[in-house]
């Protein structure tokens, strides 16, 4: 049985087809459309190119490739989840057009997929493979693709070649298989790519050599979550934008980690290891907005550990165990509308922590889930609550468990006289 959300996932991404293609002509429906299959004519993911029929028969539960019933003016074609084990020589013969392909979810690998097949397809900029069989990556893929989706296959083995007959490329996703390595010269030719999804990968830290990404000199977005790494990789490119590494085993960041990194906009390293943050770790990254740090095991937040963070709008810090917060600490992130503390082990928190210098721009501070020493060291916290009663996120919930005469009473029903030493 289909799990119901592949079911909804399918019918959604069908939907923002539909909305996101051009149309140079009013859609309508085709006349032309095999049984049990919606044909919308008029789509186009570039009108200049052509401008045809999308075909969605996903789910149709037919099994073998439809040959000879889909519409010669098919641009969009979702043959996803059908149970197809092979696509045969002849099967994009006459669908010149096609500029985008969904085969996910079917039962097939390089050696059912008939060679040459593809070379019809002189348009193609699109295919979706994942949750298929295919061990490798396919080498006659047409040379026009810019987005490919291996997610949830077998691959096991990357060559250094692989990619090199696709130089369009901008997406490529290869999480959720079993590579363990990325061979040197594996992005030669991808000097477009922007877009790198690898998760889920026992890569660990010796599967990404120290120069495989010289080559990608346009990549912005790239995820290695869950990829058993225990360090931050060398030789990222420099034009990242996007770095998610979270899930992995990562222990400690050191200076130079992410030095010449100053494009660098989001930063994800939540669910790891880490309990130690060096002195200026970060100073590189002028320009980052977003900063994940949430279930890791830092127990400490000293002065220096988020200097050059100068452009940082979020910080996550939930589910660590910090217990001591420096005064300072905060003072670089002059520009922080949102800091979560929640779920951690801080009993107080110094005023200066906030109005040294105070912080302009924060709006968001969520505290929950902490052994609050609710006395007068934190009246001021309480008194901030009043004053900005949007800041604190469902302060009725934030609890005390000092002094014992304030055990479990929430901040709703508290006021600040009330925290007293």
């Amino acid at each position: 049985m289909i799990p119901r959300f592949l079911f909804v996932s399918t019918l959604a991404l069908g939907l923002v087809l539909l909305i996101g293609i051009n149309c140079q002509n009013p859609t309508h429906w085709s006349p032309v459309c095999p049984y049990e299959c919606i044909c919308i004519w008029g789509a186009s993911f570039d009108p200049k190119v052509y401008n045809g029929t999308y075909m969605n028969c996903s789910f149709r539960r037919r099994g073998p490739f439809p040959v000879g019933e889909v519409p010669e003016d098919t641009v969009i074609l979702d043959l996803s989840f059908n149970d197809m084990e092979e696509i045969p020589t002849g099967a994009f013969d006459k669908i010149l057009h096609l500029q985008g392909v969904w085969l996910l979810g079917n039962q097939l690998s390089e050696t059912k997929v008939s060679q040459g097949v593809f070379d019809p397809l002189k348009h193609l900029e699109i295919i979706d493979l994942s949750l298929n069989n295919f061990t490798r990556i396919p080498h006659d893929l047409p040379e026009t693709i810019k987005r490919c989706n291996f997610d949830t296959n077998k691959i096991t083995h990357l060559s250094s070649t692989d990619l090199h007959r696709y130089p369009l490329l901008e997406t490529l996703q290869l999480s959720n298989n079993n590579i363990t390595y990325i061979p040197v010269g594996f992005f030669a030719k991808q000097t477009v790519l922007s877009v790198l999804h690898i998760s889920s990968n026992p890569l660990a830290s010796m599967g990404i050599p120290n120069g495989v990404f010289k080559d990608a000199i346009s990549l912005t977005t790239l995820e290695l979550i869950s990829d058993k790494l225990t360090g931050i990789p060398s030789g990222l490119p420099e034009t990242l934008q996007t770095l998610d590494l979270s899930t992995n085993n990562i222990y400690h960041l050191y200076p130079g980690d992410f030095a010449g990194h100053s494009r660098l906009e989001r930063l994800e390293l939540s669910s790891n290891e880490i309990s130690v943050l060096d002195i200026g770790v970060f100073s590189s990254l002028i320009n980052l907005k977003s900063m994940g740090l949430a279930y890791n095991q830092l127990r400490y937040l000293s002065d220096g550990m988020f200097d050059g963070l100068v452009s940082l709008e979020s910080i996550f810090l939930n589910g660590n165990n910090i217990e001591i917060i420096s005064d300072n600490v905060f003072v670089p992130l002059r520009n922080l509308a949102t800091i979560d503390l929640g779920s951690n082990n801080l009993k107080t928190l110094q005023y200066e922590v906030y109005y040294n210098p105070p912080f302009k721009n924060l709006t968001s501070l969520f505290i929950l889930s902490n052994p609050w020493n609710c006395d007068c060291r934190l009246r001021w916290l309480r008194a901030l609550v009043d004053l900005k009663p949007y800041l604190l996120f469902l302060p009725e919930l934030v609890k005390c468990v000092q002094p014992p005469y304030l055990q479990n009473l929430t901040w709703g029903i508290l006021f600040p006289e009330d925290f007293v030493c």
